[in-house]
């Protein structure tokens, strides 16, 4: 009798321990939750993938769910001669939106002016403008969308680009100086700013929330970053994340023991002198590490959210939202895990106005704009962008705006948008 007992026990109360993985990849899968069928009980997989399942009936079926892969039910007695449990990842069905020509607007197409560089300031354009080259009759041409002129001067020096800072300040940057370009009405000021002194105070700023100024101390050749915020009421600051490429940085830093000894003692001897770097960053740049195919720098855009902050921390996949230099929300990205065919430009667009954002990718020479979602860190839709070998790429007020000029035609290049619309 006691015999019996014993095997109804098991039969109906089970103990086992499982890894839930990807079906394709094999990896162990992270927050998948198990349901036991009409009944309250449920368990949540961790990041081994593994998961305790107790106190439930062999005669119950328990639902396996996660928001990146297809359902799975199986029953109890089945899940006792299994050591993993594989799901099939979800397949969203993404709706590719390309847009004709009917859709492409003409923003500034001249038969005297072409285009090299533009900003979009409160529904006006600021263009670099030339008709026969750059280094001969460059000029800044002030407009409406409309295309209608308001305001034009010549440059007199050979110009590179348009600079819009943290402040929606707009600098024009030449071979030779650096310009502040103040908006007053209908015409555009030219003031001669000091290129070091601008280097140093806005250049690593990235936007201002709350009082703060947000600024980085981001530099190529190192494969780490901190963000910083400067209480403009006190001129107090700290720093609020730091971000690492860690398999890069592992590498950068072991460079220092393959140097021969003088070396390393150079190294250490002028670390003393640059600020932010110890001697196995100097020795990384005696090496030329950052000039190597294995160096990756890291990648951490951040934009201001209303009164939040977002930080898309590519060298991690995650995406960090911040609440008063708090975080308050963090999830996983894969928007920039680059599929078959798909080349991720290792940028994020924002459009202030929809509060959308847009990772950009390149597919035989056309952009793609997909849409992330900034709950799940995937992509919600996708845009193809209508013209081929496109430049300078924008979005504002739910338009793509670039520079494009036909292949192999002695056409300069010309402002276009499209309407990032779902609608054919």
């Amino acid at each position: 009798m006691a015999i019996g007992i014993v095997l109804i026990s098991v039969q109906l109360r089970a103990q086992i321990s499982i890894r839930v993985i990807d079906q394709t990849s094999v990896s162990p899968i992270q927050g998948v939750h198990i349901l036991v069928e009409n009944s309250n009980i449920s368990f949540v997989s961790d990041a081994q993938g593994m998961v305790s399942l107790s106190s439930w009936s062999l005669r119950q079926t328990l639902i396996f769910t996660h928001v990146s892969y297809d359902t799975l039910r199986i029953s109890g007695k089945s899940l006792l001669s299994k050591y993993s449990v594989a799901l099939k990842p979800r397949l969203y069905e993404l709706n590719t939106f390309s847009l004709n020509s009917e859709n492409v607007e003409t923003v500034f197409h001249s038969n005297y002016h072409y285009v090299h560089d533009y900003e979009i300031i409160e529904n006006k354009l600021v263009l670099i403008t030339f008709n026969r080259s750059l280094k001969k009759d460059a000029a800044i041409t002030f407009c409406t969308l409309d295309q209608e002129i308001l305001f034009e001067f010549k440059i007199g020096e050979e110009p590179i680009e348009l600079i819009k800072d943290y402040k929606d300040e707009l600098f024009l940057k030449t071979k030779l100086s650096l310009f502040r370009l103040p908006i007053l009405g209908d015409s555009i000021g030219f003031e001669k700013v000091n290129a070091k002194d601008y280097q140093f105070r806005i250049n690593n700023c990235v936007d201002s929330v709350s009082n703060h100024v947000v600024f980085n101390d981001y530099l190529a050749y190192l494969p780490r970053m901190n963000y910083f915020a400067f209480d403009t009421r006190d001129s107090g600051f700290f720093k609020f994340k730091y971000i690492e490429n860690e398999v890069v940085n592992k590498m950068h830093r072991w460079e220092y023991y393959e140097l021969p000894l003088e070396e390393k003692r150079r190294a250490r001897e002028l670390s003393e002198f640059i600020p932010n770097m110890d001697k196995k960053d100097v020795a990384a740049m005696f090496t030329g590490f950052h000039k190597t195919m294995y160096y990756e720098p890291v990648s951490a855009p951040l934009f201001v959210f209303s009164d939040s902050l977002f930080i898309f921390d590519h060298s991690n996949s995650m995406l960090y939202k911040f609440k008063n230099f708090q975080i308050i929300d963090s999830v996983e990205i894969t928007y920039h895990k680059s599929e078959r065919f798909f080349r991720w430009k290792d940028e994020v667009l924002f459009d202030e106005a929809s509060l959308d954002f847009y990772g950009v990718f390149l597919k035989n020479g056309y952009y793609y704009l997909k849409e992330i979602c900034t709950k799940m860190g995937g992509v919600i839709s996708e845009f193809k962008v209508e013209k081929q070998f496109v430049e300078n790429l924008k979005v504002q007020n739910g338009y793509a705006y670039y520079l494009y000029k036909k292949t192999s035609s002695p056409e300069k290049p010309f402002l276009y948008r499209e309407l990032l619309s779902q609608s054919q």
